[in-house]
């Protein structure tokens, strides 16, 4: 404590790092580890300054915990003063859909998304230097791959999440430099390009999944900071805006303790409480209600619905793509060609032992060599004998297949709710829930998920009267007691 009380706390982009609370630290015990050790050097430090342009309800909430906490120990609550700047403002020009004039009204015939990556192309090909901001890691991946192939000579660098916690990127002014920088959020705050004129222009392709609010788009376009032109091109989805319970802290709250209820509902009816201190305690209570303002939050600025809310506070309008099917077409095959290249690299991985594994599992894999091996070992773990054998190029094609499935088409999930649901209807409850008691031991009442939504309940019901066979119709039939019997236990 004396130290503390020596100390200068800062914590820059603050809203951001607070974030963090409910993505990188969704684990329960680390994130409410961390959460108590910020909250008790924040109360102790002689003085705290914490910094962020998009400051807003997350850190309003770590201050009133930091008070709570001062509260509860009886020592007195730092003072806070507070300094406000002037917001930026963008200038965006969203690149449009293709329309085509039909008896029954305009038909789009290339997406806003197509028609942006025939302007980047278009771009490229007139010799300009571009930054483009891509959300998605493997669109990012897909867009790189394409524009190499293109313009092999041209230096592209992509910045995207690397899989070995040893791994770095260049983020020098001289590793960004290039005449293509393809980023997406692992460019993140803290890393700025102050290069003037070098790029002329920064585009954000959001794609057709808005999966970035506000903030993340406002922060990846400030990575670069002084482009030749100072005009934004962007695309996405246009979506309305977000204005029900999702945009309000109590709301989540309120949603997760909902979730949480019926979960407790079928615990009880197997016999199993799942209710613990992981769910129950103070601690937790007081780390859910932070992660209940960050999601808050997160829905405020934008998220599902970001260009709308970006186009409240810039100045938006509207401009023509491109359009360039071919290069459009092959970004997502090129996409897919690096799903494929990583479902093979495991498939042909050598497992990690188990003592490698724990330690992957704590801390990650230090390369991505050894992360293929992790996720190598991984699907054994979930799959047994069931992935099939390594040794022959059928039994490499078929765990392919299957890491392929379980990275990108939700297979494991899947799999562990059928098995969950053919365990209750053969009398095993017990077995059931205690899987779901595992799956969930660690959260908050904020990040607690059932393994038993009732959608895939009844997905698994229906998918295990398939083997029955179908009449020439396509109809299934099964007896009227085993039918009553399986739905009554989806029930």
């Amino acid at each position: 404590l004396d130290t503390l009380k020596e100390t200068y706390l800062l914590i820059d982009e603050g809203e951001t790092c607070l974030g963090q609370l409910l993505g990188l630290f969704a684990d329960g015990e680390r994130a409410r580890r961390t959460y108590n050790l910020l909250i008790h050097t924040a109360a102790y430090a002689a003085r705290v300054h914490i910094a962020d342009a998009h400051s807003g309800p997350v850190v309003a909430r770590f201050i009133a915990d930091v008070a709570g906490y001062c509260s509860s120990v009886g020592i007195p609550a730092p003072e806070w003063t507070r300094f406000h700047t002037q917001p930026h403002r963008f200038q965006f020009r969203y690149v449009s859909p293709v329309y085509r004039q039909t008896t029954k009204g305009p038909r789009i015939t290339r997406s806003a998304d197509n028609a942006h990556k025939g302007l980047i192309a278009a771009q490229l090909a007139d010799g300009k230097r571009l930054a483009v901001y891509v959300p998605g890691r493997e669109a990012a991946l897909g867009l790189a791959r394409t524009v190499r192939a293109r313009f092999p000579d041209r230096k592209v660098v992509c910045i995207v999440g690397l899989k070995g916690t040893k791994e770095r990127h260049d983020l020098s002014a001289a590793g960004l430099t290039a005449d293509v920088l393809i980023y997406n959020n692992a460019m993140g705050t803290g890393v700025s390009y102050d290069v003037p004129d070098h790029y002329d222009a920064v585009h954000v392709l959001l794609g057709r999944a808005s999966i970035s609010d506000s903030q993340a788009v406002e922060q990846a376009i400030h990575r670069i900071r002084q482009p030749r032109s100072r005009v934004i091109a962007i695309s996405g989805p246009i979506t309305a805006a977000v204005t029900d319970w999702r945009t309000t802290a109590a709301g989540q709250l309120n949603a997760a303790i909902e979730r949480w209820e019926a979960g407790q509902t079928l615990g009880r009816r197997l016999g199993v409480q799942l209710a613990g201190d992981w769910v129950c305690s103070a601690e937790s209570k007081r780390l859910a209600r932070m992660q209940a303002e960050i999601l808050a939050g997160r829905y405020q600025r934008g998220y599902r619905w970001v260009l709308a809310e970006l186009a409240a506070r810039h100045d938006f309008s509207r401009v023509d793509g491109e359009i360039e099917d071919d290069f459009s077409r092959q970004t997502l095959e090129e996409r897919d060609a690096a799903r494929n290249e990583e479902a093979l690299a495991i498939a042909t991985a050598v497992p990690l032992g188990p003592a490698a594994l724990t330690r992957a599992d704590d801390v990650g894999p230090a390369t991505e060599r050894e992360w293929n091996r992790w996720q190598a070992a991984r699907l054994e773990r979930m799959y047994g004998q069931e992935l099939g054998d390594s040794s022959t190029p059928e039994g490499v094609a078929a765990r392919a297949t299957v890491a392929l499935a379980t990275r990108h088409k939700k297979l494991w999930p899947k799999i562990r709710v059928f098995t969950a649901m053919r365990l209750i209807m053969n009398g095993l409850e017990p077995l059931a829930a205690a899987v779901d008691q595992r799956q969930n031991a660690r959260q908050t009442v904020m990040t607690c998920s059932h393994a038993l939504p009732a959608a895939r309940v009844v997905w698994a019901l229906i998918t295990s009267w398939v083997p029955l066979g179908m009449d020439a119709e396509g109809k299934t039939w099964i007896a009227e007691d085993d039918a009553r019997q399986a739905i009554r236990r989806a029930l």
